[in-house]
């Protein structure tokens, strides 16, 4: 903060959609997904649509 940094908080146990994870990660999403489906990243599907934790996104 001190050296004029932007400074996010979010709840460790958040869950991201695959392009608000892209997003934060600078990457397409296309990409990401790649990413999740050779499970270097792990995601949960509940339902259709794929959800990452923030947490896996940023180890």
């Amino acid at each position: 903060m001190a050296d004029a940094q932007a400074v996010t908080i979010a709840r460790v146990h958040q869950r991201l959609t695959t392009q608000e994870a892209a997003e934060l990660l600078v990457i397409s999403r296309p990409t990401l997904v790649k990413l999740l489906e050779s499970a270097k990243i792990a995601f949960e599907r509940p339902g259709r649509h794929r959800r990452v934790k923030l947490v896996a996104v940023l180890a």
